[in-house]
């Protein structure tokens, strides 16, 4: 007869802190956002229709970011990294395209309602309450747009190699 295999289970008061990153995520968007406003200045100073060349920079950031270096600049600042939801391999191109879903659908939103759209506002403000509260509501902090996009956030060195110690000297310390 042979033993069953551990489970890893945690309570409410034992969690995983390689997915704890909430914080840390809020403030990666904002060093994120800070960057694109700056890099997208030309864009909202000389381009007509700026809000639509600025909606399709920030998606392709973010899903080029996530699919070729696990991380966008902020997160990378912070140490977090986005992995497939196995944790054993990248997002691929798709994946991290599903990543933004607000931006997607607020682009299309705007798109066809226009810009002044009570519905585009609604929509905006119930994704941005509802994505952060689903990542306090699961073990691996897994936000709405993780699920979509079957992906999961965690620390950036969560597993990393052990490093080589120097050999132990036999002599005594002077």
């Amino acid at each position: 007869m042979t033993a069953a295999s551990p489970t890893l289970t945690f309570s409410p008061w034992e969690r995983d802190f390689r997915y704890g990153v909430l914080w840390r995520r809020f403030g990666a968007a904002f060093a994120d956002g800070i960057l694109l406003d700056v890099m997208l200045i030309p864009v909202v100073l000389f381009v007509p229709h700026d809000w639509i060349v600025a909606s399709a920079a920030t998606w392709a950031y973010g899903t080029l970011a996530h699919w070729r270096f696990r991380q966008t600049l902020g997160k990378r600042w912070l140490g977090i990294e986005v992995l497939h939801a196995s944790e054993s391999r990248n997002l691929t191109l798709s994946e991290a395209a599903r990543r933004d879903p607000k931006v997607i659908v607020s682009f299309f939103a705007l798109l066809l309602l226009g810009p002044s759209s009570l519905f585009v506002l609604a929509l905006i403000v119930a994704f941005a309450i509802g994505d952060p509260l689903a990542a306090t509501l699961n073990q691996r902090r897994r936000a709405l747009h993780d699920y979509l996009a079957c992906s999961v956030v965690r620390r950036a060195h969560a597993y990393s190699e052990p490093q080589p110690q120097p050999p132990r000297s036999f002599l005594p310390h002077r």
